[in-house]
């Protein structure tokens, strides 16, 4: 090669504007980091408005079963609001079909959620019968017909409300969350499989922190439902959707209201209150 021949130059490299750091090149969707924040952003100002409501569907003197008929229907109206944000999310943010939320109405989906609804009830029998076996707590039968309206009717509406924290929930911390994280995880130091137990780890730590300001909670208590998570995660994965997790979270639920455990630290929704 001559002195007056011209050097080489390496290729430039392509001009990256403000732009590439919010939207990914290839995909032409924002990173997944700011998906998730502006979808977990929309649902705490969604979850904002509901505890300014509460107070005041609250007001007067009431029983906390007349409650729980009065708090029913906000919980039904917030699983569905936060099912159109995830929805909407999905849709515009994500750019992927709902139908990747693992809610495909079959007859598949509908065993699946009865197996998850029984094993939670399972899980929570075994659990109080070790405890009651080894002298750790006592648990009785709570009276479901007696009162004016029967207790039944209060322990349906019970049922109405956990169904819905079940549904949103897990829409939300298994099917939304743990795809978008493990799809930011995913690079050179994380192959898929390590990204999606990475991101399992972190939304059940998020889903541990997210109740940790319920009352009574503690750090062991906090740590119980991030492993909780973990569990309902798992089903998630196994399964691709949503119906096991839903039934489980369903079922532990139901079935620590039905003895008389505290869920979540309170127990205003009790079949027996």
């Amino acid at each position: 090669m001559s002195d007056d021949e011209p050097t080489p130059r390496a290729p430039a490299p392509p001009r990256r504007g403000l732009a590439w750091l919010f939207v990914h090149p290839e995909e032409r969707r924002l990173r997944a980091g700011f998906r998730v924040a502006l979808t977990l952003g929309a649902l705490v100002l969604l979850s904002l408005v509901a505890q300014l409501l509460t107070p005041l569907l609250q007001r007067g003197e009431g029983s906390a079963a007349a409650v729980r008929l009065t708090l029913g229907p906000l919980f039904v109206v917030g699983a569905v609001a936060a099912a159109a944000v995830v929805g909407v999310s999905r849709r515009l943010l994500d750019r992927r079909p709902l139908s990747t939320l693992g809610l495909r109405a079959s007859g598949g989906f509908a065993l699946d959620l009865a197996f998850g609804t029984a094993l939670g009830l399972a899980l929570i029998f075994g659990v109080l019968t070790a405890e009651d076996a080894l002298g750790w707590a006592r648990y009785g039968e709570l009276p479901l017909t007696d009162g004016s309206p029967p207790r039944l009717v209060y322990a349906l509406a019970t049922v109405v409300i956990y169904a819905a924290v079940a549904f949103y929930e897990e829409l939300v911390f298994r099917a939304y969350l743990i795809p978008n994280v493990a799809h930011g995880l995913r690079g050179r130091w994380l192959s898929g499989g390590a990204a999606v137990a990475a991101a399992t780890i972190l939304t059940s730590a998020v889903f541990g922190l997210a109740h940790a300001l319920n009352p009574h909670a503690s750090p062991i208590a906090t740590l119980n439902i991030v492993m909780a998570g973990v569990m309902l995660a798992t089903g998630y994965l196994l399964t691709g959707e949503l119906a096991l997790p839903i039934g489980l979270h369903l079922g532990w639920n139901l079935a620590q209201n039905l003895f008389g455990m505290p869920v979540s630290g309170q127990r205003m929704f009790h079949f027996g209150a």
